[in-house]
């Protein structure tokens, strides 16, 4: 079931305790469901950086700068197309499946 339609934005500072596993989270929605997503690092002094760039993101897109998670949401809003839904999701933070397939 594709969910093209919609998009999940991520933004991060210093997460590297759970940004492996949340990545994890973001490629097994995109394989299951063709969700689209995006990563938006803020400037993150720990080893966030690394393991997002070690990571396979499934062909979404990562973004490093070093800027306010607001500034970080209006440049993940950028990557969005008229016809989408957004959701913003913490790092560690899980949706229900029932909200995708209600979509």
């Amino acid at each position: 079931m594709s969910k093209n339609n919609l998009i999940i934005i991520t933004t991060t500072l210093n997460e590297e305790e759970e940004i492996f596993l949340h990545i994890d989270y973001l490629n097994e929605l995109a394989d299951k469901y063709g969700i689209k997503y995006v990563i938006i690092d803020g400037g993150s002094k720990d080893k966030t950086l690394q393991i997002i760039e070690s990571k396979d993101i499934l062909g979404n897109i990562f973004k490093s700068t070093k800027c306010s998670i607001y500034k970080a949401w209006n440049i993940g809003i950028d990557y969005a197309s008229n016809n989408t839904y957004i959701c913003f999701l913490g790092v560690g933070d899980r949706l229900s499946e029932l909200y995708i397939e209600g979509l």
